[in-house]
């Protein structure tokens, strides 16, 4: 078993221990293997002992040195305890279903190997310096109370052969309480802790979950990664603010489960998201990727701790119930629902809701490309034809002109006349992320809920519209994307191609058929 430590090579036994993968880059390497030098399983139990001691502490000091001076020993005692809790769980459950390996370590043989393999290698520590007198007492005591006690019951019965399961497994239990001793005195030793610390180190050791494990997701790097994808990559703000956002979340869950950033950390926090939707949980991912890339390139402690280590966003997987997903996505207003939106907008003398409905009608344009057009630079004209130009948009192909339908120009016209301040839609509002159409959003919102159209349907469905009905008129599909700035996922039509001429997508609108009085 991975929890005996112990593998069969050639005939020889080899102790092995794999490192954990915070270390891996300090100590160059996966795992520690040794020979024991003996094909003896017995013999191999006794002796791998110093050995897997010896390893701990490499790891032990692997990790002070990325963690530095403080308070590490907090996290190194955690981590210790984890490693002493996992294996006592793997004891009981071993010794519950008469697992050779585990029977061996609390049989009589087995008791008094340990015991003197113990006592030997707790003396060659203290020549060396690593223990004072009183701590190897302390270690001494502990160990000669359990090897007597356990001795004498079998010494008592001589033909006693085992035990019953409840003494296999208190007498194991004793036995993980000399390892929480032996932790104890070996992560504090020449360590100025106060009193308070050491109680707090052995209480640690009893119960893990008394200490909650630091996220290198920290406030300070959270909050220049946010400067990082702002300024220096030049990432919408609004897309920023909700990377920052899961991340704080995904933090939080983090600590307060007292989990650790890694794959399967990340998978239950994925799977804690039970109402939300796969896409939104890939845009959770995407966020901690964002994170991980760059404070993997720009963060040097960061990337000292987790070089070595597989993005913990990777390779995440979400059923997705393809079955009536059109049905739930948003869906596009029929050429009737243009007409009753508009004139709706008309009755209600909400004019500029109703200009809004008319210019996404005729170009198929965004509501914030519509309340970004400004009179003196994005109304055109070009090769004699009339064009609105979209200077702002969400990507290279958003960036375009859209020759000005015939039955749009009066609204046009009127609404240059009447700009007070150079802009095509007057807006007093910005929000915080400068988007001048967010009350018009809004109200849009408002409007179409009155009007008795549900949640599938949003300003972004005219867009939707004014695509179906073009392609519904016969207009090939480039033109179509040209006219609503989509790319076409070819590099014969996005990289090589100029696309259509004005004169082609001037030809393609006029299909457009609306009744709006």
């Amino acid at each position: 078993m991975a929890s005996d430590n112990l593998v069969l090579r050639g005939g020889t036994w080899h102790a092995r221990m794999v490192i954990p993968s915070d270390v891996r880059h300090i100590l160059n390497r996966r795992e520690f293997t040794a020979s024991l030098k003996t094909g003896n399983k017995t013999e191999a139990q006794r002796k791998k002992f110093p050995v897997l001691f010896t390893w701990q502490d490499q790891i032990d000091e692997a990790r002070s040195k990325i963690a530095g001076n403080g308070e590490d020993w907090k996290e190194k005692t955690w981590r210790r305890s984890l490693s002493i809790t996992e294996k006592f769980r793997d004891g009981v459950t071993g010794l519950a279903l008469n697992e050779a390996d585990f029977l061996e370590k609390v049989s009589q043989k087995g008791i008094t190997a340990f015991y003197e393999q113990m006592i030997n290698f707790l003396a060659s520590r203290q020549k060396k310096g690593l223990f004072d007198r009183t701590q190897m007492e302390d270690m001494e005591n502990i160990l000669d109370q359990w090897h007597n006690k356990w001795s004498a019951i079998y010494n008592s019965e001589p033909n006693t052969l085992s035990l019953t399961l409840e003494q296999k497994i208190q007498c194991y239990s004793e036995l993980t309480d000399f390892h929480r001793n032996f932790a104890y005195h070996q992560l504090t030793t020449k360590q100025i802790i106060s009193k308070n610390g050491h109680e707090e180190a052995i209480a640690l050791l009893k119960d893990p979950t008394l200490y909650r494990p630091k996220t290198p997701i920290t406030n300070g790097r959270l909050e220049t990664f946010e400067s990082h994808q702002k300024v220096t990559r030049g990432v919408i703000p609004k897309s920023v603010d909700m990377q920052i956002s899961r991340l704080k979340r995904l933090r939080d869950y983090l600590e307060e489960y007292r989990l650790e950033l890694e794959f399967d950390s990340v998978a239950k926090y994925m799977d804690s998201l039970k109402a939300t939707h796969p896409l939104t949980k890939k845009q959770y991912l995407f966020a901690g990727n964002a994170f991980w890339k760059w404070a993997n390139k720009y963060d040097s402690k960061f990337k000292e701790t987790y070089k070595n280590t597989p993005c913990p966003f990777l390779n995440h997987e979400f059923p997705i119930n393809k079955k009536g997903k059109r049905d739930n996505s948003r869906k596009a207003f029929s050429p009737e629902d243009i007409s009753k939106l508009y004139i709706g907008a008309l009755e209600h003398k909400n004019k500029h809701l109703k200009d809004l409905i008319c210019i996404a009608a005729y170009t198929g344009c965004r509501i914030e490309e519509i309340c970004q057009l400004t009179i003196e630079k994005s109304i055109i004209k070009e090769n004699n034809i009339l064009c609105l130009s979209i200077e702002d948009a969400k990507s290279p192909a958003g960036i375009r002109k859209i020759p000005i339908h015939t039955s749009l120009l009066p609204t046009i016209d009127r609404l240059k006349k009447e700009s007070t301040n150079g802009m095509l839609i007057p807006s007093k509002s910005k929000n915080k992320y400068g988007i001048l159409s967010d009350l018009y959003s809004k109200a849009f919102g408002r409007f179409k809920l009155e009007l008795g159209y549900d949640k599938n349907y949003v300003f972004h469905s005219i867009r939707k519209t004014v695509i179906t009905q073009l392609q519904r008129a016969g207009v090939e599909g480039i033109t179509i994307a040209s006219i609503v700035g989509h790319e076409t996922g070819t590099i014969t039509f996005d990289i090589y191609s100029e696309g259509p001429s004005l004169k082609q997508k001037q030809k393609a609108l006029e299909r457009l058929k609306f009744n709006l009085p």
